[in-house]
């Protein structure tokens, strides 16, 4: 119940730390941004699979694909954690 309000704000914190980050200097003098602005999606990709976990899990693809068994929506839902937190974990402690 309240990991949709958690997740979101989690989301909403990294994407504010992603800009803090990007204002004050990036990864170095020197670094060069490939994808210019396309980070901010990430953390919500990772509020995609804790929100919609359960369906994700479900997907098995059209007919004849490679993706043919079911997959633990609480599997999906720990990877979306995982990615949540993770960068938030790296961009608190590299200082």
């Amino acid at each position: 119940m309240y990991s949709k309000s958690i997740s979101l704000a989690l989301a909403f914190i990294s994407c504010v730390l992603l800009y803090k980050h990007r204002i004050i200097g990036g990864f170095g003098s020197n670094s060069i941004y490939l994808m210019e602005g396309s980070e901010y999606l990430f953390p919500f990709f990772a509020v995609v699979l804790i929100w919609f976990g359960d369906v994700l899990g479900n997907y098995t693809g059209i007919p004849n694909s490679r993706i043919d068994n079911l997959s633990p929506g609480c599997l999906v839902k720990f990877f979306g954690w995982m990615f949540l937190i993770i960068p938030l974990i790296f961009f608190l402690f590299n200082k």
